[in-house]
């Protein structure tokens, strides 16, 4: 209690005694008071203490039990600061009133007994209470990173994802996640915070067999809502580096395995083209024996004739040593010529007899030798 009186003229007071009992005016005094102070932030990593960028909380009441019980409730600022004024001297509760905080903000405590907290008073001095951590609502999100072989935005059967790419998440408090892609492409990233974050594939970190070329479109980058639960991002297909592959289909004649002057090509043959991926391209041979299969994933390929469709006077004996089937090495953006797949003819054979006519009717007699 302090010496300041608060019931005016009351001391010293003159007073007149008069028979019987006379009341004096009451003596009223002010406690000896202090201040307190606090702040409640979103603990965005949970660590227990407000790191640069993590916010103040506003809005949130904290209720003050002063040593005489009497309560005073004070709401935090901007900032999430909160003070209050003339506290009796004393133990005090401090309670922040966890139905107050926002929805996006959990009422988990990630400041040791800080909440509730009893802190004494000073006379004339602002007390400092420990800060009150409260962790974010989080939640996750999911994406596919993906190989569009016919660059239609699609994830069709097939196309598989892409292994190791990085995907980077920025949250709405700006903060950075960053997560891999697994064998299926897929990726996930958890204890998010909610609210708008936008998801970024890296494209350096594509595999060199992978182009940058964007077929998902608005894709990536992307700003999705996060929510609570898990949200699906849409998913991210990239074009595979590609080049092309040419090649002739002969008929050889001398079976000498080269398509000499001469020796035309094949009009109306198949030849399949089974790429990297283990997806197959058909194509047929043009009028002079050549065909061209665009657009192949880069990488080993094995390109197969289909001696089934040879025309009937052409053999399925290939001249033209090991060229059918043959493994070739697509490269991007090159047009990378195969060995000329060579075939030979069906072939017959013709007999006859040259005869000395001795008497000149046209036909070989009995004594009529050959010669």
């Amino acid at each position: 209690i302090t010496d300041t009186l608060t019931t005016t003229d009351s001391d010293p007071e003159t007073v007149t005694v008069v028979d019987g009992v006379t009341s004096t005016t009451d003596d009223g005094f002010a406690p000896a008071v202090g201040d307190l102070t606090g702040v409640v932030f979103e603990d965005i990593n949970g660590d227990g203490v407000q790191d640069p960028g993590e916010e103040g909380i506003a809005g949130v009441d904290v209720t003050i039990t002063d040593v005489d019980g009497n309560e005073t409730t004070v709401t935090t600022g901007t900032d999430g600061t909160w003070t209050a004024t003339d506290i009796p001297v004393g133990d005090t509760v401090v309670d922040v009133d966890e139905t107050t905080l926002p929805a996006e903000i959990t009422d988990t405590l990630t400041t040791t007994d800080s909440d509730p907290e009893t802190v004494t008073v000073l006379e004339g001095v602002a007390t400092e209470t420990t800060d009150d951590g409260f962790a974010p609502v989080t939640s996750g999100l999911t994406g596919v990173v993906f190989e569009d072989t016919n660059n239609n935005g699609v994830q069709d059967a097939g196309e598989e994802g892409i292994v190791g790419v990085d995907v980077v998440i920025t949250d709405v408090n700006g903060d950075e996640t960053t997560v891999t892609t697994i064998a299926d492409g897929s990726w996930s990233a958890t204890d998010l915070p909610l609210g708008d974050a936008v998801v970024d594939v890296d494209e350096t970190t594509l595999p060199a067999d992978i182009t940058d070329t964007l077929t998902t479109t608005d894709s990536d980058p992307e700003t999705v809502t996060v929510v609570d639960g898990v949200t699906s991002t849409t998913d991210d297909g990239f074009a595979p580096a590609v080049g092309d592959l040419t090649g002739v289909v002969f008929e050889d004649i001398n079976g000498d395995g080269v398509q000499d002057p001469g020796e035309e090509g094949i009009a109306g043959v198949d030849v399949t083209i089974t790429d990297v991926d283990g997806n197959e391209t058909t194509v047929t041979t043009g009028t002079d024996g050549t065909w061209t299969a665009t657009d192949i994933p880069v990488g080993d390929t094995v390109v197969d004739v289909d001696e089934t469709t040879l025309p009937a006077e052409i053999t399925d004996t290939l001249t033209t040593t090991d060229s059918d089937p043959e493994t070739v090495t697509v490269l991007e953006g090159v047009a990378t010529e195969t060995t000329d797949d060579g075939f030979a003819p069906v072939t017959s054979g013709l007999t006859g007899v040259v005869f000395e006519d001795t008497n000149n009717n046209g036909v070989q007699d009995a004594g009529e030798e050959g010669i």
